[in-house]
């Protein structure tokens, strides 16, 4: 309204000074150092929830009990272990238990990937 620009003065700096007061925007520019960062339990992204962890360190033969109330997901467990198997090759056994109270997981050994191309093993 003032021509000489007074008033648009006041006004970016106020909302200035309100960015910065903001909290909202203050919690991610802290700096860390390199000491800081080993500090930290970092996990990476994608397949690291609990359950595909202990999958993926089960050896042949062992059995991880999921219990339904541990389940948070809205898809099937068998859903991630399959997963699992066609990316490193494990095979699994996921079995329901009876009363509906979760699943049973049982490591088997490793996938033949050549059974699943149709050739014979005289012809690998």
């Amino acid at each position: 309204m003032v021509s000489d620009g007074s008033v648009q003065q006041t006004v970016s700096e106020s909302n200035c000074n309100r960015f910065d007061s903001d909290k909202r925007h203050r919690r991610w520019k802290k700096k860390i150092s390199q000491d800081e960062l080993s500090e930290l339990p970092l996990v990476g992204r994608g397949n690291s929830s609990p359950f595909y962890r202990a999958l993926a360190a089960l050896a042949v033969g062992e059995i991880l009990l999921l219990e339904k109330a541990d389940w948070n997901k809205r898809y099937h467990p068998s859903r991630t272990v399959r997963y699992l198997e066609k990316s490193t090759g494990r095979k699994h056994e996921v079995l329901t238990i009876a009363t509906g109270q979760g699943w049973t997981v049982k490591r088997i050994g490793q996938l033949d990937r050549m059974a699943s191309t149709g050739l014979s093993r005289d012809a690998r």
